[in-house]
């Protein structure tokens, strides 16, 4: 069971990721002077070879005695990552776009913009998500 599970995850997140490989060198012009075609090829061969994902969610399946599992992501969280997304677009710009992955406790020159990051992240109620609605949360489930 453990090797189907594993089977399903990693064989669409290797699809994916040599599909996102493939655009990326697209992308600057360097697709076929770069072996990432071949990733995507070889995460195609394994999955014809070792099995779909969709093959390996049957024998899940049938392993757990015919109840199917719902893998998918949840309409509620879906709504909730589409909000999260609509929010950054429109928040993650000027500085804080300019300046992603920086200002930790070492970094001198972007600290301030950190800070100011943290503020924006608060005012809109996106620290703590856990959180009840009156301590500055949003008592969003773990999920």
């Amino acid at each position: 069971m453990a090797a189907s599970l594993a089977k399903v995850h990693c064989s669409q997140a290797y699809s994916r990721v040599a599909g996102d490989n493939i655009q990326v060198h697209g992308g600057i012009g360097f697709t076929w002077e770069h072996p990432a075609h071949l990733y995507f090829k070889r995460a195609k061969a394994c999955e014809a070879m070792f099995g779909t994902p969709a093959y390996h969610r049957e024998l899940l399946a049938t392993a757990l005695g015919g109840v199917r599992m719902d893998i998918e992501i949840r309409a509620e969280d879906r709504s909730f990552r589409d909000e999260v997304r609509r929010w950054l677009d429109k928040h993650l710009v000027s500085e804080f776009a300019a300046h992603r992955g920086v200002g930790g406790p070492d970094d001198a020159e972007a600290w301030g913009v950190r800070l100011r990051w943290e503020k924006e992240l608060s005012s809109g109620r996106w620290l703590g998500l856990t959180w009840p609605t009156e301590y500055g949360g949003r008592g969003a489930s773990l999920a």
